[in-house]
Order: C-alpha cells, then structure tokens, then sequence
C-alpha cells in the first residue's frame, strides 16, 4: 500500500484508481465443442418376407457358388444368366440390393471374386453380416449330396420372378384402387394396364368388410374368396 500510495502521488492519481487499472481482465476462453455423440444405428427397413426370401434364395445360392452366376438358363424365357434376368434395382432388400450391385461391379470387370471376397468387400456393417449368414446358408444347402445346384438356382430364379411380378401386380392394384375412376375410358385403361402385367382384373376391388379366408390360384398370388350367390344369401337366412 505504501509503494502505492507513492505512485500515486507521483501521477497526481489516486491508489483507487491504480488498483483499478492494474486488474487486467482475463482473457475469455471460447467454449470447447460438445464432444460429438455416439451416432445412432440406422435401422434397416428389410424387405417383406415372401420378396426378401426369394431374394436371399438367389444371392445365397450365388455366393456360395459364383460359378453360378455366369450358368446361361435356356429356360424359363427369356434365356441367360441370373445377372441378365435381374439387375441391381429389381432387388427391394436393401442387404441384397447392395450385395447384387457389388457383383454386377466386379462382373463389370470381367471377374468375379468368390464369396468371402465379396463379403470382404461390403463396406456396410450390417450388411455384411447379413450376406455373411446367407453365404453359410448358401455352403450348407450346396454341400448336401446329390445336389443339382443349377436346378436350385433355376427353381430360385423363378420364384424370385413370382415374387416381382407379384408384387408389382398388387401395386397396380393399390394404384387403381386409390384413383377415381370418372368416365368409361378411364375404366378401361385401367383394366388394360392391369391386364398388361398379368393380372386378372375381376378379382380386383371385392373385399368386404369382415370377410376373412380366400384361396390360391396358380400362380400362386393370393385371390379374395368371390360374393355370395343369391343362394348363399338365402340359405344365410
């Protein structure tokens, strides 16, 4: 205090006012960025099943044995291999999606790799688990004796093709059942384009509220079960 007073009466100031000039402030320290938080996983939205079961049957059979893939089908129409039949976007999982795109990539290149090559390759956690447990499968179902593996992926091939066709049979269907249908010309399109895909236009639209049950036509797609005679009214009553 001493030495301050003197100070100050050499700078005609008072100690007050040299205390206050002698607090330097301290310098503000920039808030450090919260540390980034773990990412959530992403949850995979998988195919339905029936679509998803005809997709795995197909890659299983083809990472377990790529040779496969390269077999040249004379039938069913139109023929070649399983990679001419499907592309990358006719898959709707998307574990098989990636997975066939991946093959088409190094098929591009004019070599396929074997199975655990292929998986090595996934860079998708996920789904490398995924394909790695239908490469098992795959091994297991070819390793049975006796085992025709071109006619499994044949019977695998067609039943993928039931599945497509299924599908987008019912996506037309949820299609013309959300439009409005305003003249006769609007009606028929929409039977042709239904009768296009292969669809039978009388079964669409005859679903009634509370009736459960149906039967199978052979193609295999599900069919609603048809209305009730006059008969079958009466003998209700």
């Amino acid at each position: 205090n001493f030495i301050l007073d003197q100070i100050a009466s050499i700078l005609g100031v008072t100690t007050s006012m040299l205390e206050q000039g002698g607090r330097r402030r301290a310098p503000r320290i920039a808030d450090e960025p919260a540390p980034p938080t773990e990412l959530e996983p992403t949850v995979m939205v998988r195919a339905a099943g029936q679509r998803r079961r005809a997709e795995e049957c197909v890659l299983r059979l083809a990472l377990a044995d790529t040779s496969l893939l390269t077999h040249r089908f004379s039938e069913p129409e139109p023929p070649g291999t399983v990679l001419d039949r499907f592309d990358h976007g006719r898959f709707d999982d998307p574990p098989c999606r990636a997975t066939w795109r991946l093959i088409e990539s190094k098929a591009a290149g004019g070599t396929i790799p074997d199975g655990p090559d292929l998986i090595a390759a996934i860079e998708d956690e996920g789904t490398g688990r995924i394909v790695s447990a239908l490469f098992v499968e795959g091994l297991r179902e070819l390793s049975t004796p006796e085992v025709d593996a071109e006619a499994l992926l044949r019977q695998a091939v067609e039943d993928l093709e039931v599945a497509i066709r299924r599908d987008e049979n019912l996506a037309d269907r949820a299609d013309l059942a959300s439009r409005r249908v305003d003249s006769a010309d609007d009606a028929v399109a929409a039977i042709n384009k239904l009768r296009a895909a292969g669809s039978d236009p009388a079964a669409i639209g005859r679903r009634r509220s509370g009736r459960v049950g149906g039967t199978t036509t052979f193609e295999g797609f599900p069919e609603e079960p048809p209305f009730p005679t006059s008969i079958d009214v009466d003998s209700c009553e």
